[in-house]
C-alpha cells in the first residue's frame, strides 16, 4: 500500500487530529498542543507553551476548550498487559439467548453484565452472526476456559461463544 490510497496515513497515531485540522474543527495551535499530548500525555503546560511558541496561558485555555468540546476526555496511562503476566490477548464472540434472559434483561444489559467480568477489557455491542465481540487480557488458557464457563456462560442471556486468540497486534503499521 502506499501513499495513493487515500486512507493511507504514515503517521497512524495522528490521523484523527489531522482529520480534524482538514475539517477545520481545530486550527494549527490546536493541532500542536494535541499531537504533543498524543506523545506523551503527562507534557507540562509550560514545556507546550515552549514547544507551541506560546504563552502558558493560552494552553490552559486552548486545553481548556478542547476538553469543553469533548475532543479530550481524559489524560490516562497506557497498561502493560504482558509485564503484568496476561499475555494473551482474546476476542469472545458472544450470541445474545433471549430465551435464556427474562424479559427484564436487555442486551445492553447483557453487555453491561459482561463488561463486569474479570479480565474483560472492553465489549462491543456488533452486527452480524453474533451480538457481542469481549476483547479479555488474561493469564492462561485455562484461565481463559473458566472465565468462559464459569463467568460469560452464567450470565442470563448469554448463549453460543465463539474464542480467538491474538498472535500479535499492530497499531498505525507497528507491532505492539
Amino acid at each position: 500500500m502506499n501513499s495513493k490510497n487515500r486512507f493511507y496515513v504514515e503517521d497512524h497515531s495522528t490521523w484523527l487530529i489531522d482529520h480534524l485540522l482538514e475539517e477545520n474543527s481545530i486550527d494549527q495551535i490546536d493541532t500542536k498542543i494535541l499531537k504533543e499530548l498524543f506523545q506523551d500525555s503527562r507534557t507540562s503546560i509550560q514545556e507546550l507553551a515552549n514547544k507551541c511558541k506560546i504563552s502558558r496561558p493560552t494552553v490552559y485555555e486552548r486545553i481548556k476548550k478542547l476538553k469543553q468540546r469533548g475532543l479530550i476526555r481524559k489524560f490516562q496511562i497506557e497498561f502493560d498487559f504482558e509485564a503484568a503476566g496476561m499475555q494473551l490477548n482474546a476476542f469472545i464472540l458472544v450470541s445474545y439467548n433471549a430465551n435464556k434472559a427474562p424479559d427484564s434483561i436487555k442486551q445492553a444489559q447483557v453487555a453491561k453484565l459482561l463488561s463486569r467480568l474479570k479480565f474483560v477489557e472492553r465489549v462491543f455491542i456488533i452486527t452480524g452472526e453474533y451480538d457481542f465481540m469481549v476483547e479479555v487480557r488474561i493469564t492462561d488458557m485455562n484461565t481463559l476456559s473458566d472465565l468462559i464457563i464459569e463467568g460469560m456462560r452464567e450470565i442470563p442471556g448469554v448463549g453460543n461463544t465463539i474464542t480467538m486468540i491474538s498472535f500479535d497486534e499492530y497499531r498505525g503499521g507497528l507491532k505492539q
